[in-house]
């Protein structure tokens, strides 16, 4: 609990240059109404014209005889400091970590005073909301959560949430993959805290296995909320056209990320994401993966896509992205047409559209929490259950689709004791049910 007074004035220093100083007398009393100390807080605002006098600001903080702490932007250095006049016997220890709590709030503030200070220059500004009109944010006032890693790309996912009046929550997912991995989460609950945005660190175990860059996917959103926004851009948008393409991928891969509040910088570039960053002056962090060979994402970006700019002589990003979105659009078509036929329904499985049975079996087979889609192979293995050629097949990992009076039934695998024999229907190396 505290008590005091507070006085505010303009106070004279050597160095010429304080322009406000605020003492706050703090009685502190403990939650019984026992008074256990004094404490004197100072703050102090400082007006920096040369490097000489900020030498001489700074060595007056530095000297005083509490908890100095000093913070310097723009001009302008806020300085604090936090002396205990009184304690009592075992109380001076919780004294001192108030007098901590103290410093960090002002560090907080302080770097909040500055970014949002920034954020409303007018070349700032004009930059912010020309980028909020091609994002697509939830209304102003709406609860968002943003993963942030502490790249640019998500740093400027967090920026434009802000600033477009979403309640934002920073969520940092350590993967712990690389030493000292500890300060990227830092360096985001700073900048969060500093456009007054909240934050929360969430750490992940790497399970063993190939495909390190999947794995970490994986893990990172089975502990991310529901709905949560990410920073893929269009760059990223255009890498993942690719990507599917190269994979033999159908319509729905190739239509790659949907554009909506899980996406909202899908028409952003990946230049302009660093601008705005670096406009606002602040430090984000470069993962050295991003630029290694091993992952195939990495040479698709830094090979593949530059040589299909050369080739086509013009910026092949916004095609691949505009190809998306018609792929996306399509899809959606298809799937609101495939509504009308019934996945379970052999009968109705027969005499639809090759087409629309197929969607209808993948849409059905991807309900529920079974993790990830069948890939074209076990869709083509239940059309080929439907029309009496098997009895059964497994499709998913630990889904198994059989056939009993015209019906399809999905079961775990685990309940499954029947036999069965490989089938060259497909190359995922899933079984079928004679």
């Amino acid at each position: 609990m505290l008590t005091g007074w507070k006085s505010l004035s303009p106070f004279g220093d050597p160095s010429g240059q304080l322009a406000i100083h605020l003492d706050v007398l703090a009685a502190m009393s403990h939650d019984t109404g026992a008074f256990v100390g004094l404490v004197l807080i100072r703050l102090s605002l400082w007006r920096l014209r040369s490097k000489k006098r900020l030498v001489l600001a700074l060595l007056l903080v530095l000297c005083s005889r509490g908890f100095p702490y000093a913070y310097c932007t723009d001009g302008i250095l806020f300085s604090i400091e936090v002396r205990v006049l009184r304690s009592y016997p075992g109380h001076t220890a919780s004294l001192q970590f108030f007098a901590v709590n103290v410093i960090t709030l002002v560090y907080v503030e302080s770097n909040k005073l500055t970014l949002l200070r920034r954020l409303r220059l007018p070349e700032v500004k004009e930059t912010a909301d020309l980028l909020l009109e091609r994002c697509t944010f939830p209304s102003e006032g709406s609860h968002l959560d943003c993963a942030v890693s502490g790249g640019p790309d998500s740093v400027a996912l967090l920026i434009l949430a802000v600033h477009a009046g979403c309640r934002v929550t920073a969520i940092h997912v350590d993967h712990g993959i690389r030493e000292g991995s500890e300060k990227e989460a830092e360096l985001v609950r700073d900048i969060a805290y500093a456009l007054g945005a909240e934050f929360k660190g969430m750490s992940v175990q790497i399970g063993s296995g190939p495909n390190l860059e999947a794995r970490a996917r994986e893990a990172r959103f089975s502990v991310l909320p529901p709905g949560t926004a990410t920073g893929h851009t269009m760059d990223d948008q255009a890498e993942t056209v690719m990507i599917a393409l190269l994979r033999g991928s159908g319509m729905d891969g190739i239509a790659a990320m949907r554009s909506g509040v899980r996406h909202p910088l899908l028409n952003v570039r990946r230049s302009e994401t660093v601008k705005l960053c670096n406009m606002l002056g602040i430090t984000t962090f470069d993962d050295p993966t991003n630029v290694s060979d091993s992952f195939q994402r990495n040479r698709v970006r830094h090979h593949l896509i530059p040589l299909c700019c050369d080739i086509a002589g013009r910026d092949v990003v916004p095609l691949l992205a505009r190809h998306a979105q018609l792929m996306a659009e399509e899809s959606q078509l298809l799937d609101e047409l495939s509504m009308s036929v019934d996945p379970t329904d052999v009968k109705s499985i027969r005499s639809a559209d090759r087409v629309l049975a197929r969607r209808a079996i993948r849409r059905w087979l991807r309900s529920g929490d079974q993790g990830y889609p069948p890939d074209q192979a076990g869709v083509e293995r239940v059309l080929a259950v439907a029309n009496g050629l098997f009895k059964g097949t497994d499709v998913i990992p630990g889904i198994h689709v059989s056939r009993s009076k015209g019906i399809l039934r999905k079961s775990d695998t685990a309940n499954q004791n029947q036999q069965r024999c490989s089938d060259d229907i497909g190359a995922s190396g899933m079984s079928v049910t004679r």
